[in-house]
C-alpha cells in the first residue's frame, strides 16, 4: 500500500505537468498588440480632429484610460509566457518596431501638438500625469516583453523600448514647461 507521503508526491508532481508543459501563446501576445495599436490610432484620430474643447478633452481622456487598460491587461498575459523562440521573438519585434512604436509615436506627436489646447483648459498637469502614468505601464509591457524575446532578440527589443521611452520623455517635456 502505497504512503501518503507517496501519494502527495505524485499528485504535485502531475499538478505541476501543466505548467511545464503549457504551450507558449505568441499569437495572444500579437493580438494584444494590435489590441494596443487600435486603441493608440484611435487616440491619434481624436488628437487630430480635435478642435480644442472640453468635450473633446473627455474623449481623448476615454481613449487614453483604454489604452492604459489594455496595456496593462497585455503585460499581465506577456509575463505568463514562456520565453519564445528567435521566430517568434523576431514576428513580435517586426511589429513593434514597424507598428505600434512608430503609431505611439506618432500618438504623442499629435498630442504633443495640441499642448496650447490642454493649457487652455487648464489639463496640462493631468495630460502631464496621464503621460506618465502610460509611461510606466508601457514600461512594464516593454520589460515583459524583453524578457519573453529570446536571447539572440533581447538587445532589439530593449532598443525598441528604449525609442518608445524617448518619446514620452519628449512629450512630458513639452507638458512640463
Amino acid at each position: 500500500m502505497p504512503s501518503i507521503y507517496s501519494v502527495l508526491a505524485f499528485a504535485t508532481a502531475i499538478t505541476a505537468l501543466p505548467s511545464l508543459q503549457q504551450a507558449r501563446d505568441v499569437s495572444t501576445v500579437l493580438a494584444n498588440l494590435e489590441t494596443i495599436d487600435e486603441d493608440t490610432n484611435s487616440l491619434t484620430s481624436a488628437l487630430t480632429t480635435w478642435g480644442g474643447d472640453a468635450l473633446g478633452a473627455l474623449t481623448i481622456g476615454a481613449d487614453v484610460n483604454t489604452i492604459e487598460a489594455d496595456v496593462n491587461s497585455a503585460t499581465a498575459e506577456a509575463d505568463t509566457e514562456a520565453q519564445a523562440d528567435s521566430a517568434d521573438s523576431t514576428t513580435i519585434l517586426d511589429y513593434t518596431s514597424g507598428t505600434l512604436g512608430p503609431d505611439i509615436i506618432a500618438a504623442l506627436d499629435a498630442l504633443t501638438a495640441h499642448q496650447a489646447d490642454f493649457a487652455s483648459l487648464g489639463l496640462t498637469a493631468d495630460v502631464l500625469q496621464d503621460l506618465q502614468t502610460l509611461q510606466a505601464d508601457v514600461d512594464a509591457l516593454g520589460a515583459a516583453l524583453v524578457t519573453l524575446a529570446s536571447d539572440d532578440t533581447q538587445a532589439e527589443a530593449t532598443t525598441i523600448v528604449a525609442e518608445v521611452d524617448a518619446a514620452f520623455a519628449s512629450a512630458e517635456a513639452v507638458f512640463s514647461s
